[in-house]
């Protein structure tokens, strides 16, 4: 295979072979997507947190599909990347805002960004994200309820969606665990799919943010299609192919790059 190929088919090329035989070697990678190991390690890494692997010296296992990494595993991991998803997300929020914040360790990092914002109101059923919002005394704060997912720190179940009906956000904000090009927004659960209908449905706009390395990750659900989804907030471009399919969707992508190329 070329040293030029896509990475949604090297990751999809990885889950193949993780399918085949539960394993899959970084060296025989190498050799058989004419890639350099840095870049595999990349794929690796972006794979590992949706869950669909877990990394191992000199490669890489499968895991049972549709398993999230505990959020304590995801928070530390690409910080720099996620910070600078934060800062791009802070200038998108408008103070004053009803606003809602999904869990994830990348919504997280937004969280803890506009703490010091002027006084907005936000809802969350993640208990991570209601301490950083409430950090700096400035927000008000509505944490959801029901029952309680100790590895996502967050609610789920009817009496979470029973908190958010009611409520009209001007704003949403999402983590997802992959992008398709065939299908849109992924994540990792059926509750993923349930509790974001409800979300979209009472946002005026919903915007998603994720490091560029979710962009080809294939996932079991899809939450949302490309034209539900305002605007992606990355911290790099991703291909072009994502980039056509979510300009005819009249998605904005915003980026350090699409900053850029727009001034």
């Amino acid at each position: 295979m070329r040293s030029s190929m896509l990475g949604t088919a090297r990751r999809q090329h990885i889950l193949k072979r993780l399918e085949s035989g539960g394993q899959v070697e970084l060296s025989i990678l190498v050799d058989e997507l004419g890639c350099s190991p840095e870049t595999l390690r990349r794929d690796l890494r972006a794979l590992e947190q949706t869950g669909k692997l877990r990394r191992v010296h000199g490669g890489a296992v499968g895991v049972s599909a549709g398993e999230l990494p505990p959020l304590e595993a995801r928070k530390d991991k690409d910080r720099q990347a996620k910070a600078l998803i934060a800062g791009l997300a802070r200038d998108v929020v408008t103070p004053g805002s009803m606003i809602y914040i999904g869990g994830g360790s990348t919504a997280l990092a937004v969280a803890a960004e506009i703490a010091d914002m002027a006084r907005s109101t936000f809802v969350t059923g993640t208990t991570d994200v209601a301490a950083a919002l409430a950090s700096q005394g400035k927000h008000e704060v509505h944490l959801a309820g029901g029952l309680y997912d100790a590895p996502t720190r967050s609610v789920i179940g009817p009496e979470m969606l029973d908190f958010l009906r009611p409520r009209v956000f001007d704003l949403s904000i999402i983590g997802i665990s992959g992008i398709e090009l065939d299908h849109g927004f992924m994540g990792p659960t059926s509750s993923h799919v349930t509790q974001t209908s409800v979300i979209r449905k009472q946002s005026r706009r919903v915007m998603v943010v994720c490091d560029v390395t979710k962009f080809g990750i294939p996932g079991r659900y899809k939450i949302l299609d490309f034209d539900q989804v305002d605007l992606v907030v990355t911290n790099e471009l991703p291909e072009p192919a994502f980039v056509k399919r979510l300009s005819k969707a009249g998605t904005e992508v915003i980026s350090p790059r699409s900053i850029e190329s727009g001034r």
